[in-house]
């Protein structure tokens, strides 16, 4: 049982990490719109990479 726990956990973990990744290559407006971490400080803070939208 603490094995398919572990696993359990390492899957969310890759699933929150894979939409955040996701959420990031937004540009800003929409980011500010759904209120995803944004602030006039981040504007230009990080460089957006291009991502496929395709699973």
């Amino acid at each position: 049982m603490l094995f398919l726990s572990g696993l359990a956990r390492l899957a969310k973990a890759r699933a929150r990490r894979r939409t955040e990744m996701l959420l990031e290559t937004l540009p800003p407006e929409v980011q500010k719109d759904i209120g995803w971490r944004w602030s006039p400080s981040r504007s230009g803070a990080k460089q957006r990479r291009s991502r496929s939208w395709e699973l």
